[in-house]
C-alpha cells in the first residue's frame, strides 16, 4: 500500500503512515528468563507459540513492529520500536528478541526468528531507516533555517523595462552543416 499524505490544508497533525516492511513469515517464541547480561540465546528457545507475517509500520516519530495472522491479519503482538526495544540474540543473526506491549501498558519479551538471513537483514534495515528519519526530523527542528543560507539573497527577478536578448541558429543550433556536395561523392 502506498503512504497516506495529508491533502492539501489539511491540519498540521495529520501524519503520513508508510510501511517500512512487510514479511510472509516469522516464527514466535516463548523464550526463558536471561541468565546474564550477555544477552539472549536463540539456541535456548525451544517453544515455539506462533508462525505468522510481520509488518512495520511508521506514523511520524513512531514506529510498530506487528506480528499479524497469516491468513485473517489479525493481530498476534505489537512492540513499539524505541530504545531497548529489540534485541538482537547473541548466537544468531536470524533470531531477535522484542518487547511487546499490551494495551494497558504491561509487557513481555518474545522471541523472533526468520527462515532466511535476508528476511533478518531487511528487518534490520526497516529499523535502521526508522531511526535515521527520526533523527532527520530531530536536525531539521534544531536548525529553523533547514540548511539555508540566512544570509542577504540577491534579487534575480527581471527589472521593468530590462530587456533578455537570445541568438538563436537557424536550423535546430548545434554545429553548422557542411554543404552537400552535388554528384553524391
Amino acid at each position: 500500500p502506498r503512504p497516506r499524505r495529508a491533502a492539501p490544508g489539511a491540519m498540521a497533525d495529520d501524519v503520513v503512515e508508510r510501511t517500512l516492511l512487510q514479511l510472509p513469515s516469522c516464527h514466535i517464541f516463548r523464550i526463558p528468563v536471561r541468565r546474564t547480561a550477555e544477552g539472549y540465546r536463540a539456541s535456548e528457545w525451544k517453544d515455539k507459540v506462533f508462525f505468522g507475517r510481520l509488518k512495520i509500520v511508521q506514523r511520524g516519530r513512531d514506529a510498530a513492529i506487528m506480528i499479524l495472522d497469516p491468513n485473517t491479519s489479525d493481530l498476534f503482538a505489537m512492540c513499539p520500536v524505541v530504545d531497548g526495544s529489540v534485541e538482537k540474540a547473541v548466537d544468531s543473526s536470524r533470531y531477535f528478541v522484542l518487547r511487546i506491549q499490551g494495551e494497558g501498558g504491561r509487557h513481555a519479551f518474545i522471541g523472533l526468528a526468520f527462515n532466511d538471513r535476508s528476511d533478518a537483514f531487511d528487518f534490520n534495515v526497516a529499523l535502521q531507516e526508522h531511526k535515521k528519519d527520526v533523527e532527520n526530523e530531530d536536525r531539521i527542528a534544531a536548525d529553523p533555517n533547514h540548511g539555508v543560507s540566512s544570509g542577504p539573497q540577491r534579487d534575480l527577478r527581471i527589472k521593468e523595462g530590462e530587456k533578455i536578448t537570445l541568438s538563436l541558429q537557424a536550423g535546430g543550433g548545434g554545429a553548422p552543416r557542411r554543404p552537400r556536395r552535388a554528384g553524391g561523392g
